[in-house]
């Protein structure tokens, strides 16, 4: 006969207070356990959402947080796109983040040009400005045909 002693109420006890006391221990069972057996987590994960009270519980708890850390959350979002915009341009400039003409390296007043001119066309393809431009340059490994120009040597080139 298989141990179900803690199943019971004595052994659900016991569980409780040994993980309150030892956090540390139950952290590194659970990453290991995610480790060995990743498919089984991930039943697991999918069994527990699937039941509608959890997924609610869930989301509420999500909108909780998002709520009481909107200003944190905002300024990590805007770092993010910081982050990639500045990667999008120290790629495309030899990783100097300045203008290919003049050399201006303010990254406020820094734009990216296609080189050929067809920006208009690709804009209207893609449907993508700013930063969702800037992520689908890197998912595409940053194709050719764009360089790094400030506004007012994008202005005279546009002339």
């Amino acid at each position: 006969m298989p141990n179900t002693w803690y199943k019971s109420a004595a052994g659900k006890a016991y569980t409780r207070s040994y993980r309150k006391s030892h956090p540390e221990r139950v952290r590194e069972w659970a990453r290991r356990d995610k480790q060995r057996h990743p498919e089984r987590v991930a039943a697991s994960h999918r069994r527990y959402m699937a039941n509608p009270a959890n997924r609610e519980r869930r989301q509420l708890y999500a909108r909780a947080y998002i709520e009481s850390h909107k200003a944190h959350l905002m300024e990590l979002a805007a770092e993010k796109r910081r982050r990639l915009k500045l990667e999008v341009f120290l790629h495309y400039s030899n990783g100097t983040a300045s203008c290919a003409r003049c050399g201006f390296d303010d990254l406020d007043a820094l734009c990216l040009d296609h080189v050929n001119d067809d920006g208009g066309t690709q804009r209207k393809s893609l449907r993508k400005t700013g930063n969702a431009f800037y992520a689908w340059l890197k998912r595409n490994r940053f194709p050719v045909g764009i360089q790094v120009l400030c506004a007012n040597c994008n202005l005279i080139k546009e002339v």
